[in-house]
C-alpha cells in the first residue's frame, strides 16, 4: 500500500479547519494594519489642528521699516496696528579701554585681584542743574569727570596669580566670564603690547571703574600700576577708545534713551534692533495685522480636514466593479469616527464674535464631505472681521469681568483637537477595537497551536492503522498465494 500518499491526502482533509483559522487570522492582521494607518492619520490630524487651536495663529502682526538700513523690527500678537516715525540720533555703544604698552606679552608681571565695577561717569552740572556727560580729552582720559555712580550690579573680581604675563592676564579675564573681553594689540612701538578691555554691555551705565589689590605691595612691577582705572583721576586712568553711551532716538517726536540697540519696551509687542543713525530725517515703522498668516492657517485647516476625511473614506471604500472592499469596510467604529468628525462642523460656534460658521469665511462643505475654500470670501472676511477669526478656530479663554466679561469659546480647530485626542486616548474607541482584534488573534493562535498538536496525534494514528492494514493485507496475500499453489498441486495430482 502507498501509506505515505494515503496519509498525506487524509491529513490534507483533516487540516482544512486550520486553513480557515489562518485566513481569519490574516484578516485580523490586515485590520490591525488598517487601524494603524488610521491612527497615524488621526495623529497627524491632531498635530495640525492643535497648532491651529492657538489664539496667536490668528492674531499675528507684521512689522516693517521703510528704510531697513536704520533698524530691523519684529512684532508679536500684543502689538497694535499703527504707523510710527523713527529718527535715530545715536547708537548704544560699549566702553573700550586700552592699557599702557609693555615690552613683552610673556614676561611675568605683578599679582593680585582685579575688581571691576560698572556705573555712570558723571560730568559737571549743566544749565538745567543736572549732571551732564564728562568731557573726554585728546589723550582718551576724562577732563572734568566729577563722580562715578555705581550701578545695581555687584563688583566682579579676577585673581591674577604670581608669574602671570600680559597674555596670562588676558586669558584669566576672559575665562572669568565677568562680561569683559580682553585682547592684546601689537602697535609696533617700543612698548607695543597693549591690553584692551571691552565691556560686553552697551549703555552709559556700563562704564568701567577698575581697582587692583596688589598681592605683593612691595613687588615690582605692581599690577595696580598697570591696570587701575579711575575715570575721575587722569593719573590713574587708562585711555578710553570707546565711550559707553545709550541709544538715543525719537519715535513720533518723543525722545527715547535706552542702554541697548535692541529695544522691546517702547511700543508694546514691537522689538527694534537699531542699526544706523538717520539724524534730521525719519523712516516709517509700520505695524499691520498679519492677514497672510491667518489665510495660511485657514488653508492648513481645510487641508487637515480633507486629509482625514479622505483617509476615512478610503478605509471604508467598496468597489462594486471589482467587488473589492477596503480593509476596514464594515467596521462600525470607523463609521462612528467619520460621523463624529463631520458632526463637529454641523454646529455653529457660540459666543459674541462676529463669526460663528466656516461658511462666513469662505469654507464650505462639498457633496463628498470635503471642504472647499473661497479665497475671495476669505479675504473679505479678513478685512472686516479679523479679530473674530481666533474665536472661530482657536480656544479663546474667558476675558474680562462683570458687564465686560466675555465667555470662553472653543473654535473648530480646538474642537477637532479635543476629538482627535479622545479617539487616540488609551481606552478610547480605537484602542478598544484594536485591543479586541489583538485578543482575537491571540485566541486563534492558541487554537492553531492546539489544532496542530492534535494533527500530530491524528497523523500518528493514521500511520499506525494503515501500517497494520498493510501488514494484514500482506499476510492475506501470502496466504492466498499459498492456497493457490496447493490447489494447483491437488489439481495436477487428479489429472494423472
Amino acid at each position: 500500500m502507498d501509506i505515505e500518499g494515503i496519509v498525506t491526502k487524509l491529513m490534507s482533509v483533516e487540516r482544512q479547519p486550520l486553513a480557515r483559522m489562518i485566513k481569519q487570522e490574516t484578516s485580523y492582521q490586515m485590520k490591525l494594519t488598517g487601524f494603524g494607518t488610521l491612527k497615524g492619520a488621526l495623529s497627524q490630524f491632531q498635530s495640525s489642528v492643535r497648532a491651529l487651536s492657538e489664539v496667536s495663529k490668528f492674531q499675528g502682526t507684521k512689522s516693517s521699516l521703510i528704510d531697513t538700513t536704520i533698524a530691523s523690527v519684529t512684532s508679536t500678537t500684543a502689538a497694535a496696528p499703527g504707523t510710527y516715525a523713527l529718527e535715530v540720533s545715536q547708537l548704544a555703544k560699549a566702553q573700550k579701554l586700552v592699557v599702557d604698552g609693555t615690552g613683552s606679552d610673556t614676561v611675568a608681571l605683578g599679582k593680585g585681584v582685579i575688581k571691576f565695577d560698572l556705573g555712570t561717569i558723571v560730568g559737571p552740572l549743566g544749565a538745567d542743574g543736572k549732571p551732564g556727560p564728562a568731557t573726554l580729552g585728546a589723550d582718551g582720559k576724562y577732563i572734568d569727570a566729577t563722580a562715578f555712580t555705581p550701578g545695581a550690579g555687584t563688583t566682579k573680581s579676577v585673581t591674577i596669580d604670581g608669574g602671570s604675563s600680559l597674555a596670562d592676564i588676558r586669558d584669566a579675564i576672559n575665562k572669568a566670564g565677568i562680561g569683559v573681553t580682553a585682547a592684546i594689540v601689537n602697535d609696533g612701538s617700543a612698548t607695543p603690547y597693549r591690553l584692551t578691555l571691552t565691556q560686553n554691555s552697551t549703555g552709559q551705565a556700563s562704564s568701567m571703574k577698575i581697582s587692583v589689590v596688589d598681592a605683593d605691595p612691595a613687588g615690582s612691577p605692581l599690577l595696580s600700576a598697570l591696570l587701575t582705572h579711575d575715570p575721575m583721576d587722569p593719573a590713574k586712568a587708562m585711555r578710553e577708545t570707546g565711550t559707553a553711551v545709550d541709544a538715543k532716538f525719537k519715535l513720533d517726536g518723543i525722545d527715547v534713551s535706552k542702554p541697548s540697540n535692541t529695544v522691546d519696551d517702547v511700543v508694546t509687542g514691537v522689538t527694534l534692533n537699531l542699526l544706523k543713525t538717520n539724524v534730521g530725517t525719519t523712516t516709517a515703522l509700520n505695524v499691520v495685522r498679519d492677514t497672510g498668516a491667518v489665510s495660511t492657517a485657514v488653508t492648513s485647516f481645510v487641508k487637515a480636514y480633507n486629509d482625514i476625511s479622505q483617509t476615512l473614506r478610503d478605509a471604508m471604500a467598496y468597489n462594486p466593479t471589482t467587488k473589492t472592499a477596503a480593509i476596514l469596510n464594515g467596521e462600525a467604529s470607523v463609521r462612528a469616527i467619520q460621523t463624529q468628525v463631520r458632526g463637529v462642523l454641523a454646529a455653529a460656534i457660540p459666543g459674541e464674535g462676529g463669526l460663528t460658521r466656516l461658511s462666513e469665511v469662505g469654507v464650505t462643505v462639498q457633496k463628498d464631505g470635503t471642504l472647499a475654500l473661497d479665497s475671495a470670501k476669505l479675504n473679505k472676511a479678513l478685512a472686516s472681521n479679523f479679530d473674530d477669526f481666533a474665536g472661530l478656530f482657536a480656544a479663546v479663554p474667558a476675558n474680562g469681568t462683570g458687564d465686560t466679561a466675555k465667555p470662553a469659546t472653543t473654535g473648530y480647530a480646538a474642537q477637532f483637537e479635543k476629538l482627535a485626542s479622545s479617539l487616540l486616548a488609551v481606552g478610547g474607541p480605537l484602542a478598544s477595537r484594536t485591543d479586541g482584534i489583538s485578543e482575537s488573534i491571540r485566541n486563534i493562535t492558541k487554537r492553531e497551536t492546539e489544532f496542530n498538536a492534535r494533527m500530530v496525534t491524528v497523523e500518528k494514528r493514521y500511520r499506525a492503522q494503515f501500517t497494520a492494514l498493510d501488514l494484514s493485507l500482506s499476510s492475506m496475500n501470502n496466504t492466498s498465494t499459498y492456497l493457490a499453489q496447493q490447489l494447483t498441486a491437488i489439481s495436477n495430482l487428479n489429472n494423472r
